[in-house]
C-alpha cells in the first residue's frame, strides 16, 4: 500500500493514498518522509477490467476514465494525466473524471490544483466519494507543509472528507486504505492502532479480497511478522490465481530481502499476467540482472515505442550492486534522467547520486 539502503531506494515507490501518513507526518513535527504512505499505488494494482480495456482511442468519458487507470496501474502516469486533459475538454462536468484527474494530479505535487478539481467534482455532485478521496488526499498533501498547529487547526477538514468518502463510495477500496493508513501511522496517542488497521483490512477484503489480503500483509510488516506477512500473499495467489497483485508484491518483498532466486518465479508470473505493466517490468528486469541473465533484462527495456523509465533505474541499481557493467549503469541513468519524471518514482537527485557512484 517502493532497494533499502544503499540497495533499495525504491522501497517506498509502491504505495498510494498518502493523505493520512502525510497528515499524521505534519502533526508530530515534520519528520521528513518521502509523502507516500502504506498503500500500493494504481500503478503496481490492475484492476478487474484490466485485460478487458483496450489501448485504443476512446471518446466515451466513462471509457476513458477506465482507461487513464489502467495506465496508471501499468505505470503510465503521464499518458493518464494527458488523456484525462482531453477528456475533461469534451466531458467537463463529469465528477469522477474530475475526482481522478485530481488524483494524478496530486502525485506529479500539483496540490492546488488537484484540490481546485475535487472540488469541481462535489459541486457537480456532492455525493462523488471519489471526490472526496481524492480532496482528502490533496489537502493532506498541502498539510504536509504546514507546522503543527496548522496541520491541527486543518485536520478535521481532512478526517471529514475520508467519513464522507466512505460513507458515498462504501465498496471502493481506496476509501479503506485511507483508514488502514491512518491507523497504521498516526500515534497511539492519537488513535493510531494497528489492531484497528486490521478491522478495516478484513472489511477492505469483502470488495477486493486480493487487496485486502495485501493489507494484512503490510500490517504484518508493521508488525515485524515478515513470516506471516509472506503467507498473506501467498494466501492471494492460491485463492486467485490469474491476479497479478499477489505475486507481484510477494516476488518484490522476497527480493528486498535479497532472496532473488525465490523472487524470481512469482515476479516472472506477475509480468505474465500483466506484461503491458511498467512497474511488474522494471522489477522483473532487475531480478534478471541479480540472476546474472543481463540479455533476458535488457530485452525487456526494449519494448517498441515503450521506454520504461523506472526500468532504467532499477537495472541500473541492480547493475551498481552485482558489480556488473558500469557503462551500461550509466548509459540508462542518462535515460532516465532525460525522460520525462513520473511519481513514485526516485528523485533526479537519486539519480545522480546512483550515477555519481558509478565512478
Amino acid at each position: 500500500m517502493a532497494l533499502r539502503q544503499a540497495a533499495r531506494p525504491l522501497d517506498k515507490v509502491l504505495h498510494r493514498c498518502s493523505v493520512i501518513l502525510i497528515v499524521w507526518v505534519a502533526i508530530a513535527g515534520g519528520t521528513a518522509v518521502s509523502g507516500m504512505a502504506l498503500r500500493t499505488p494504481r500503478n503496481t494494482r490492475p484492476t478487474k477490467t484490466s485485460h478487458s480495456i483496450s489501448r485504443v482511442k476512446v471518446t466515451d468519458p466513462g471509457q476513458e476514465l477506465l482507461q487513464a487507470q489502467q495506465w496508471v496501474e501499468w505505470g503510465d502516469w503521464n499518458r493518464a494525466r494527458d488523456l484525462l486533459a482531453a477528456s475533461l475538454g469534451h466531458s467537463p462536468l463529469h465528477a469522477r473524471l474530475l475526482a481522478y484527474y485530481a488524483h494524478v494530479l496530486n502525485a506529479f505535487g500539483e496540490h492546488k490544483q488537484a484540490i481546485e478539481m475535487a472540488r469541481r467534482g462535489l459541486k457537480i455532485n456532492p455525493r462523488c466519494g471519489e471526490c472526496h478521496l481524492y480532496l482528502a488526499e490533496a489537502l493532506g498533501a498541502r498539510i504536509k507543509k504546514m507546522n503543527h498547529f496548522q496541520a491541527l487547526w486543518n485536520l478535521p477538514k481532512l478526517r471529514r472528507q475520508l467519513r464522507q468518502a466512505l460513507k458515498e463510495a462504501p465498496h471502493f477500496p481506496d476509501a479503506y486504505w485511507g483508514y488502514i493508513n491512518f491507523y497504521m501511522q498516526a500515534p497511539a496517542a492519537a488513535g493510531g492502532s494497528l489492531d484497528k488497521a486490521y478491522k478495516y483490512a478484513l472489511l477492505l477484503g469483502r470488495y477486493d479480497a486480493v487487496d485486502g489480503k495485501l493489507a494484512e500483509a503490510e500490517i504484518e510488516k508493521a508488525r515485524g511478522q515478515m513470516a506471516q506477512a509472506l503467507n498473506d500473499y501467498r494466501a492471494a495467489i492460491q485463492a486467485y490465481p490469474r491476479d497479478p497483485r499477489g505475486y507481484f508484491h510477494l516476488g518484490r518483498t522476497l527480493f528486498l530481502s535479497g532472496h532473488f532466486r525465490q523472487a524470481a518465479a512469482a515476479l516472472i508470473q506477475a509480468h505474465q499476467l500483466a506484461p503491458r505493466s511498467k512497474v511488474y517490468r522494471a522489477w522483473f528486469a532487475a531480478e534478471l540482472v541479480h540472476l546474472h541473465h543481463m540479455t533476458a533484462a535488457w530485452r525487456l527495456l526494449q519494448r517498441p515505442h515503450d521506454g520504461n523509465r523506472l526500468g532504467y533505474f532499477l537495472v541500473a541499481q541492480a547493475l551498481k550492486v552485482t558489480g556488473q557493467n558500469f557503462d551500461l549503469a550509466r548509459q540508462l541513468l542518462a535515460l532516465y534522467l532525460a525522460a520525462p519524471p513520473e511519481p513514485r518514482q526516485p528523485s533526479r537527485k537519486k539519480a545522480r547520486q546512483l550515477l555519481a557512484s558509478l565512478g
